[in-house]
Formats: C-alpha cells, sequence, structure tokens
C-alpha cells in the first residue's frame, strides 16, 4: 500500500458529510472538494448544527471529500464495506464511529495496513527526514476507539477519538461536523503542507464536543557521534477545547526497557504563567518556553525503574483556568544504535471545570512505533 508522504505533528481532524438517507438526491452541499457526507438514515439535518456536511443514501456515494458512516451501519453491509473500501483506496477520507478497533476498522475497509508518515525534525526545528508510523499491535487488536478517521492521501489530517457517551449519534455526528468544519481550510490549498497527520482527542460525554486534544512531535540528534546509542526527543502538545481546563494528566513511556530517558521538561514548577523546557544533558538538544492561561502548578517525576516520565498541571484556586492555548511537554532519550522502530507510549487525561463540579475525560493511551 502506497501512503503519501505527509507533514508535522500537532494534531486534529476528522470528517463528515451528507446526502439524505433512502433517496439518491442531495438536499444540503452539492457534491464537491469541500463537504462531508454522513451515511445515516437515522438522523435528520435539523438535529444537527453546521456547514458544509449532506446526508447521503449507501446506494449512491457520489464524491465527497470525506465520509462517515457509523459501526453498527457498516458491519453487515458488505456492499457498502466495498464502496468505502473503494473510496479509502483512492485518497479519500473515511471515518468510522461508534466502538471499535482499529484492526475492526482495516477489517471492515478491506486495506492492509494502517500507517501514515511522520516528519522527523533536528534542534533547530528542520526536517531531518520523513517515517512510517504505525500504532503497537495490543492497541490495533484490543483497544476500543470510538471514532476513527483514516485516509492513506488526503489534505485532511486524521483522528482517533475516546467519546464517553458514544452511544449518542448526535453528539459523534456533531463531532465529525466541527472538525471537518475546523480543518476545511486546509482542503481549499492543494499545496499546504500538513504537518500533523493525526489527532489524538479525549472527548467528554454530556458536553459532546468538549475535548482535549494531543499531539506530537519527534526529534533527532543530528550531531550524534555514540557509537552505541541514537537519541531521540517526543514533544507531546495539548489543547482544551474551552477555556476551562482545570487539570492535565500526561505521561510518556518507553515500551521498549532497553531505552533511557535522559531529560525532561518543563520540570516542576508552581504558581508560574512562564512555562520553560530546556533538554540537553547529552541527548538532543530542545528549548522553548511558553505562556500558560493562569499560574498553574506542574510536578514532573522520572520513573527510572518503569522507564517512564509523567507529569501533573494543576489550576492554582483564584486563578485563570487552563485556556485554549496549547501546553506542552518534552522527554529526550537514548535507544540502542540503529534501532529500527522507536517505541513510544503516550497516556493523557484532562478535567475541565464545571460551576459546581469537575468533569474528567477518560484516560487515553497513544502506542505509537516509528519506523526510523
Amino acid at each position: 500500500m502506497k501512503i503519501k508522504t505527509m507533514k508535522k505533528l500537532l494534531i486534529t481532524v476528522v470528517l463528515a458529510i451528507t446526502f439524505l438517507f433512502g433517496t439518491n438526491t442531495i438536499y444540503a452541499m452539492p457534491q464537491g472538494d469541500y463537504n462531508l457526507a454522513i451515511i445515516d438514515s437515522n438522523i435528520s439535518y435539523s438535529q444537527l448544527n453546521g456547514s458544509n456536511f449532506c446526508l447521503i443514501s449507501n446506494s449512491n456515494l457520489g464524491n465527497f471529500s470525506s465520509y462517515a458512516v457509523s459501526y453498527n451501519t457498516l458491519i453487515n453491509n458488505y456492499e457498502l464495506q466495498e464502496k468505502l473500501h473503494e473510496k479509502i483506496n483512492d485518497g479519500i477520507q473515511v471515518s468510522i464511529y461508534g466502538a471499535l478497533t482499529i484492526k475492526e476498522y482495516k477489517d471492515l475497509l478491506n486495506i492492509e495496513t494502517f500507517e501514515f508518515s511522520t516528519p522527523v525534525f533536528n534542534s533547530n526545528n528542520n526536517k531531518e527526514k520523513v517515517v512510517i508510523t504505525q500504532f503497537s499491535e495490543f492497541q490495533e487488536n484490543t483497544v476500543e476507539e470510538n471514532i476513527i478517521s483514516y485516509a492513506q492521501e488526503s489534505n485532511l489530517p486524521n483522528l482517533i477519538a475516546t467519546v464517553e457517551n458514544y452511544t449518542n449519534e448526535k453528539i459523534m455526528l456533531q463531532i465529525l461536523i466541527e472538525e471537518f468544519e475546523n480543518n476545511r481550510h486546509r482542503l481549499f490549498d492543494r499545496a499546504l503542507i500538513i504537518d500533523s497527520q493525526f489527532g489524538f482527542k479525549s472527548y467528554l460525554g454530556a458536553e459532546g464536543t468538549v475535548n482535549v486534544d494531543m499531539g506530537y512531535i519527534l526529534y533527532t540528534d543530528e550531531n550524534d557521534v555514540d557509537p552505541n546509542r541514537d537519541y531521540y526527543a517526543l514533544t507531546t502538545n495539548f489543547t482544551f477545547s474551552l477555556g476551562n481546563g482545570s487539570k492535565l494528566y500526561v505521561k510518556h513511556s518507553a515500551a521498549n526497557k532497553a531505552y533511557n530517558f535522559i531529560d525532561y521538561g518543563p520540570r516542576s514548577c508552581h504558581g508560574t504563567s512562564s512555562i520553560g523546557v530546556n533538554l540537553g544533558a547529552g541527548g538532543v538538544a530542545l528549548s522553548y518556553t511558553y505562556t500558560a492561561n493562569g499560574t498553574p502548578n506542574i510536578t514532573s517525576q522520572n520513573d527510572t525503574t518503569n522507564k517512564a516520565i509523567t507529569w501533573t498541571m494543576t489550576h492554582v484556586p483564584f486563578s485563570l483556568m487552563f485556556g485554549t492555548g496549547m501546553y506542552s511537554f518534552s522527554s529526550s532519550f537514548a535507544v540502542p544504535q540503529n534501532e529500527k522502530t522507536i517505541s513510544m507510549d503516550i497516556e493523557f487525561n484532562g478535567e475541565m471545570s464545571r460551576p459546581s463540579s469537575t468533569a474528567k475525560t477518560k484516560l487515553k493511551t497513544v502506542s505509537i512505533r516509528f519506523n526510523v
């Protein structure tokens, strides 16, 4: 399977478009490059908000930028599976929502691999190379996702999401519509270089589209002269969809215990809006500063036994909540020289404040395998 070389990292996107089920007539947006088609007979336009989407029948898929269909609709509809197989083979993005694994997604659409391109940068943020990235076998086969959006070739980034209230079809479709609208501008610029090919989100249930979003960037040490080890760094970037974040938990784990963490940042800090990260000490040199909303506390820990770095960022009473800006966490690590696959696991979840309580997203794990 040919995967088109794509580009950087920090992420988010998915899709949605629509016709009206049971007919071949388009009632909303016209067919074209910039619309999302939703294949769903149980929903009406009056139940959804947004634009640039259509409700369509499964008998005539037409030509759209991306398609969305529920797992329950697709599971026993072999004709529709074949039609969507043709779409994804043509580079069109297909979203399946419900409760399914990546392996089930692959089986339903009859694709052999689920992989994407990841650029690797040096400490000066210059691209060194592009590598093929996959997920661990455990994640593909056993981790249940609620939205999987994927395209082999597309200007749209892809999405893997956990949604607490995934049985609410209206919430699922509203997420897809908003994701498509947020990223629709990418479709207009065919020359646009997309640095993030995948977004990872954890959604609250009753709040629908309220979420914590994670993206990542992989770095390498272009000046490495160590005959025994190679050096990398991983940065994970997080945003809250609303400015009411009160807590964020982040974990970087080495899936291969032969790896050694060298440095990490930010280190523990308390009551400051200026967050600094400075990686050095013999690994990838990476330095940056960002401004947090409010003055959060950050507690960090290096678990040398289990090869893991954890951060907990918490809201300080009487200061501003976490805004919709980006919050970044980085770790540098050494691997055996000429390691062919760099295996890292990322975990995260967030909490948002309500007037009288807090709501927490599900803990999401992303097991990434960079084929360097």
